[in-house]
């Protein structure tokens, strides 16, 4: 698969990004929101975590501080530069180099997989979604771009030069998707506007037979 729109990586690309999220409010508050969503759906923040686009770890930083420093976390990312700023931040957890498309885990691994702000960023979001709700144990939380229409729109965003692929989903796409992807292991999806704009998706699996 090509993957040209895939620059997390380019010159000064990662440095920029962690800028913006670190010092706009916008994003503190964005991720603070994620956090009591995750909060409501996982009591406790109990079982294991997934957290796929993990980027620099700062969602982590947020389970972290809700749970007392006992979240059981697992970070995945594409982009060197922002795993290795992750690990040094948060030498604690664990940080992976791996792809949202061919996850290295196993069927029904994780209890609870996170994955925010990177079905936008990626051509083939049903092939995503698929490996989301795989290795999902318990409950999958993400988030896309909602579309105003019924189709999905596509532009793209540059940052330091870079360009990066940005795409809305129809709701009805989106549930498509998941029904498609587990047709007969889906007990329930719900969604949830975020003040960013952005759709939350929160899948609950049927229970696993043993």
């Amino acid at each position: 698969m090509s993957r040209d729109w895939q620059n997390w990586d380019a010159p000064k690309v990662a440095e920029r990004i962690q800028t913006i999220w670190k010092e706009e409010p916008t994003e503190l508050q964005h991720r603070e929101q994620l956090t009591e969503l995750i909060s409501r759906h996982v009591p406790s923040l109990k079982g294991t975590f997934l957290d796929v686009g993990c980027g620099t770890g700062l969602v982590y930083e947020q389970l972290r501080a809700a749970s007392n420093n006992a979240v059981d976390y697992t970070g995945v990312d594409v982009s060197l530069q922002m795993l290795k700023t992750a690990r040094q931040n948060f030498p604690e957890a664990l940080f992976l180099y791996g792809d949202g498309f061919e996850l290295v885990f196993r069927d029904a691994e994780m209890d609870c997989v996170l994955c925010f702000e990177v079905a936008g960023h990626i051509p083939r979001v049903r092939l995503l979604l698929s490996e989301l709700l795989r290795v999902t144990r318990k409950i999958c939380i993400f988030t896309v771009w909602p579309s105003e229409t019924d189709e999905i729109t596509e532009d793209y965003e540059e940052i330091e030069g870079a360009k990066f692929l940005h795409r809305k989903y129809p709701d009805s796409y989106i549930r498509q998707c998941i029904l498609s992807a587990a047709p007969s292991g889906i007990k329930q999806i719900e969604t949830e506007s975020l003040r960013s704009g952005g759709r939350a998706y929160i899948v609950e699996r049927a229970p696993v037979s043993a």
